[in-house]
């Protein structure tokens, strides 16, 4: 630019030019227009460069002058309308669930759009996207985590922040947060559950007179990384709604999104289903074990029962004390119940077992018992006439004799 405010001059100098004989006798005039010509073409081409530094500077500072632009004011204060916030958010992990203290991790892009005529501006046609520095000289919105428990900004490498201006007067900020929020979880159907956690987004200060909060209407208002993974859940679904809450103070603006979550079944089969299952399975097996064996059966009832116990009270240690019964709490009391039966048949089958062991035999049984010996006392004829005996069958027959033989005697 300067080079060609320059050489302009020069063309005109030099077409102005007359004659050698002109030229000696004007020769003062042309020196000092020479002169002239090159402080005019210095000081335009400093001119362009100090203009090139500090245009976008310039600009800034003038858009941003406190004579011009109060951050202590929200937009649109004079015209009595309220300034319309627009509200959506990148969801970049869903972590650390927990049912104990009944809260959930988020990672988000929080960002927020609304107008502000104070900044629109025709010298650019592009948005202008400021310094994280330029944040304490803006006005933005009082927006707070209503669920929130705990919250992290970032500042690794610097403040995660973003600023942006457009020529009409839009101001897109966002951030990135790490958030513990808290979750009104329902475990009655524990471990096969569903959970709704939600995301409320208030503001604290200004009522609806002054800010209105909205769901961004452009594209989806929630969005969620495609690589989000977590170890215990599936994300089944996002919805929003609106929940502005009245308070002594006034009436305040409320947007809140909604994320189902779906318990997953693989880890609880494995790690609690099957090995109770396998326990009540051990126990029965004490009924195959003979009944005289006591200390077998007994350690093994009491084994199995011990190991119940432990599972059950591990079980409930990774849940909150809530006053209603639980899906699991069902499974592992009929489990301990199956358990415990068995050590409970045995003992009453063990004093049923004493107890005929212990009764002395009546008059029937004596009867019988002869008749049964008698029977076996008859021999054995064989087919060529002679009486066969085993050896068991010769030594009763000479006891009996000999008994026969005293009595005879006797009497």
């Amino acid at each position: 630019m300067a080079s060609e405010l320059c050489f302009y001059p020069f063309c005109l100098l030099t077409a102005a030019l007359p004659s050698k004989l002109h030229w000696a006798k004007n020769r003062p005039n042309v020196r000092e227009m020479f002169l002239a010509v090159t402080v005019i073409c210095i000081l335009l081409t400093l001119s362009s460069v100090t203009c090139r530094a500090k245009t976008m500077t310039d600009f800034v500072d003038e858009l941003l002058d406190t004579d011009r632009y109060d951050r202590r004011v929200r937009p649109g204060v004079d015209s009595g309308k309220p300034v319309t916030v627009y509200l959506d958010m990148f969801v970049n992990s869903i972590s650390s669930v927990d049912e104990v203290k009944m809260e959930y991790g988020l990672s988000i892009f929080m960002r927020q759009r609304w107008i502000d005529d104070r900044l629109n501006y025709t010298e650019y046609t592009d948005d202008i996207t400021l310094n994280y520095n330029m944040f304490d000289q803006l006005w933005v919105p009082d927006l707070f985590v209503k669920n929130e428990k705990k919250a992290t900004f970032h500042h690794i490498t610097v403040p995660n922040r973003l600023l942006k201006l457009s020529p009409n007067g839009q101001v897109y900020y966002s951030q990135r947060l790490t958030l513990i929020l808290s979750c009104d979880m329902h475990l009655k159907y524990y471990p096969m559950d569903n959970q709704t956690c939600k995301i409320q987004l208030e503001s604290y200060g200004y009522t609806t007179r002054d800010i209105v909060f909205k769901w961004n209407a452009d594209k989806d208002p929630v969005q969620v990384s495609k690589s989000l993974q977590m170890p215990e859940f599936l994300l089944t679904n996002i919805s929003v709604g609106d929940c502005t809450t009245k308070y002594i103070t006034g009436s305040f603006t409320c947007k809140y999104a909604t994320f189902e979550l779906k318990r997953q079944f693989a880890y609880y089969l494995i790690q609690t289903f099957v090995p109770s299952c396998l326990i009540v399975a051990l126990s029965w097996v004490s009924f195959w074990i003979d009944i005289h064996a006591v200390p077998a059966r007994v350690t093994l009832g009491l084994l199995t029962v011990l190991t119940m116990t432990t599972q059950s009270s591990s079980v409930s240690s990774r849940l909150p004390r809530v006053s209603y019964i639980k899906a699991i709490d069902v499974w592992m009391t009929c489990c301990l119940v199956f358990v415990f039966g068995a050590l409970i048949e045995y003992s009453i089958v063990n004093v049923l077992a004493r107890k005929d062991d212990m009764e002395p035999p009546g008059p029937r049984a004596n009867k019988s018992s002869e008749e049964e010996d008698g029977k076996k006392e008859k021999p054995e004829q064989s087919g060529m006439g002679r009486n066969v005996y085993t050896v068991d069958q010769a030594v009763k027959i000479n006891t009996v004799s000999s008994r026969k033989q005293v009595c005879l005697n006797i009497n």
